[in-house]
């Protein structure tokens, strides 16, 4: 058997499918084995014994209901019940295999399907290849697949591949796509993604869509094409605050500030446009940003909200080490300094000088921050009915404003399959051997990616990369 693409779903699915006596080998077309979950913390799962022994009570049924409902049941309910249900015993299966998880309830309120496995993503990735390679599987770097090879019957029979500008067939009777999406692939994410933005950055693998293109090329119909996995409003990771003195520094993304609900969004225009605590949901807060003007976000707050945090701690820390939520901030003032010594934060005395930085119409600022102002004292938003515990009036100069916009960490569906991840005709029929995985596939995700059952990318990837390999098997044993 072969898979096509090293990432999450490929590695599970290596190990999966080996477990059963095969003979397997993934393509990878990088150096680097395990694509964007390297960069994962971790998967969602549902009755898992991680979960039985911290006395956490995450129901499968429950976890379908919410996911269905989050969807509008614009998703395939077979798709998401297998993985839902696979996904307390997928913990159990990489339990005995040496990982450790454990479960943050706090994750999101009410929800406690997160694990973080030793070493978050990347951990898992490394434990990944290495049972796989425990088991004798092949894996190939700096390998590309260029094109799956059929029968006369449609059936898989072999991949075209190269490495070190040498072309080479390997046989085969089955074969999991695995690519990882099309997240760097500029063409296919104008041709498909109506939110798509000439100014978002992929800070995830720049993957070209392989997958897709071969899935395509014979035949394959399509889901879920066009989703991206947005994140917004955002900056770079790279973008830091180091708060407070050697060795004691704490790390903190300047993003962490830009999603703190108690800070003010407005556009390029000056008016604000969304209930800024929308920012608990990191994937839901881009839907509101990309469409501004220019896609572009400026959080404002001034020197008492800075205070605030402080002496109180983040509400959200987004982005920030675990613990540092609620803990004093000595430090962050400078930290903040800094930054906008680099060009990332305005500070100003004046909303004119800050709206003369955002580019608005200093009056239309003044206004916008006048009425705000006004319901935060009142203690009610009628506009976007933004929570009482959230309105903090911005009246304390300096004032303080940081530009942000939405990105991608990379692409979600593509490949239709079916609840066995076989890949699905134009018919609706499988085409024999072929399989697929991961967030090349669609149907288990809506326009918006999932928050309230986090960490569900990379669990769905696992999960449908181990029921593609166990499926897969079966299939060439069939024959």
């Amino acid at each position: 058997m072969v898979i096509i693409g090293g990432g999450a779903a490929g590695l599970a699915a290596g190990l999966a499918a080996a477990e059963k006596g095969a003979s397997i080998i993934i393509l990878e077309k990088r150096s680097a084995l395990g694509g964007n979950a390297i960069m994962a913390g971790g998967i969602f799962a549902a009755e898992s014994p991680t979960q039985k022994r911290a006395m956490i009570d995450l129901r499968r049924d429950d976890c379908f209901r919410t996911a269905m409902n989050y969807a509008h049941w614009k998703i395939n309910p077979l798709i998401v019940r297998v993985l839902i249900d696979r996904s307390g015993d997928t913990i159990r299966w990489l339990e005995e295999k040496g990982l450790n998880f454990t479960c943050f309830p706090e994750a999101l309120p009410g929800q406690g399907g997160f694990h973080l496995p030793n070493g978050a993503g990347a951990g898992l990735i490394k434990h990944l290849a290495g049972e796989c390679k425990k088991r004798g599987v092949k894996i190939l770097s700096r390998t590309q697949a260029k094109k799956i090879i059929t029968g006369k019957k449609s059936e898989v029979s072999g991949v075209q591949a190269i490495a070190n500008g040498e072309e080479f067939i390997i046989k085969t009777k089955s074969i999991i796509i695995s690519t990882g999406g099309y997240g760097g692939n500029k063409k296919l994410l104008k041709k498909y993604c109506s939110d798509y933005r000439d100014n978002m950055t992929c800070y995830g693998v720049p993957n070209m869509g392989d997958g897709l293109v071969m899935a395509m090329a014979l035949g394959a119909d399509t889901e879920g094409l066009g989703i991206m996995l947005m994140a917004g409003p955002t900056l770079p990771k790279s973008i830091q605050l180091h708060i407070g003195t050697e060795p004691n520094v704490i790390r903190v993304q300047l993003s962490a500030l830009i999603l703190e609900p108690n800070t003010m969004w407005v556009n390029n225009r000056g008016k604000r446009f969304c209930d800024e605590s929308i920012g608990f949901n990191h994937f839901e807060s881009a839907n509101p940003v990309v469409i501004q003007p220019d896609n572009a976000s400026f959080t404002l707050f001034d020197s008492k909200i800075l205070q605030d945090w402080i002496e109180q701690g983040f509400i959200l820390g987004m982005g920030t080490p675990l613990g540092v939520q609620g803990k004093r901030l000595q430090g962050l003032e400078r930290a903040i300094q800094e930054q906008a010594e680099r060009g990332w934060v305005k500070i100003a005395d004046t909303w004119d000088q800050i709206a003369d930085w955002i580019g608005a119409d200093p009056k239309i600022l003044k206004a916008t921050i006048e009425e705000y102002n006004a319901n935060c004292e009142n203690g009610y938003d009628p506009t976007f009915n933004k929570g009482r515990k959230y309105l903090v009036s911005l009246r304390l100069p300096p004032y303080y404003a940081i530009k942000a916009r939405t990105d991608i960490l990379g692409t979600i569906g593509g490949i239709k399959i079916n609840e066995h991840m076989e890949v699905l005709d134009k018919k609706g029929k499988p085409i024999p051997g072929l399989y697929s995985a991961g967030i090349d596939t669609g149907g288990w995700s809506s326009e918006s990616y999932n928050g309230l059952l986090p960490g569900n990318a990379f669990g769905f990837s696992i999960n449908a990369g181990r029921i593609a390999g166990e499926n897969a098997i079966d299939y060439v044993k069939s024959l």
